[in-house]
């Protein structure tokens, strides 16, 4: 899911007639160009890193500034990759979704990477009594939004370089709970249950915008259990 802004500006730029300054070519030494690369649709993790695998860092002094829509986020972790090519960051599960901004500095400077960022929160509510033993699954498959090749999408991102399709199982327990599914591209989604536990009806809400945008998203699958009717045999004197 690589995020590889300044290609794409390019190819718009060539077509509008101006011009766009591009990083070093390798034949002038490393390039420290940055990209960001969003590591899996169900955890919030990144790895921020030199598009030139020659750029390691070689300082001790290494890491990394985030925001997003300008407003500084803190890591909840960051760790430097083999080879000091780049740092994988891990951000919280739950805040702001937009442009998402990275800054990778080193003794050799900052290097800057964005990303447009949205997730969908997927809730799980089970109404009525379960059985103990019930499980769930709802499943997201989501497939890449066509963009044209020569134009950026709403999540700054070309055909080009746009990430592909993934399926994800998100299990839950009679308890209900929350899941994530993160995505640095527009997608279009089909949201499923696989395994309802039994449930009498599942009803599943979805945002019919969802994955448009660069935002947060909220969906709610719900498993309904309706008690058995009681039968009552008659009863027979004389």
């Amino acid at each position: 899911m690589k995020q590889r802004i300044a290609a794409v500006l390019a190819a718009v730029a060539a077509a509008a007639g101006t011009t766009v300054a591009l990083a070093p070519s390798a034949s002038a030494g490393p390039s420290f160009a940055a990209e960001a690369e969003l590591l899996g649709p169900t955890e919030n993790v990144w790895s921020v890193h030199y598009i030139d695998p020659s750029s390691g860092c070689g300082d001790p002094v290494f890491g990394v500034t985030v925001t997003i829509d300008g407003d500084p986020v803190t890591p909840l972790s960051q760790e430097v990759e083999q080879g000091a090519n780049g740092i994988t960051v891990t951000l919280p599960p739950e805040g702001p979704a937009g442009l998402v901004e990275f800054g990778l500095f080193c003794g050799r400077g900052v290097s800057s990477a964005e990303a447009g960022y949205g997730y969908m929160v997927i809730d799980k509510v089970v109404d009525g009594d379960a059985p103990p033993d019930a499980r769930y699954v709802v499943n997201v498959a989501c497939s890449s939004a066509e963009v044209a090749a020569d134009a950026l999408g709403p999540f700054g991102v070309g055909a080009a370089f746009a990430p592909g399709p993934f399926s994800v199982d998100l299990p839950y327990d009679r308890s209900g709970g929350r899941a994530y599914v993160y995505s640095d591209a527009e997608r279009t989604c089909d949201i499923t249950e696989p395994e309802a536990g039994g449930a009498t009806s599942t009803t599943i809400a979805v945002p019919d915008d969802l994955f448009t945008q660069p935002e947060r998203y909220t969906l709610t699958v719900t498993n309904t259990y309706v008690p058995a009717p009681i039968v009552v045999a008659p009863t027979f004197t004389g």
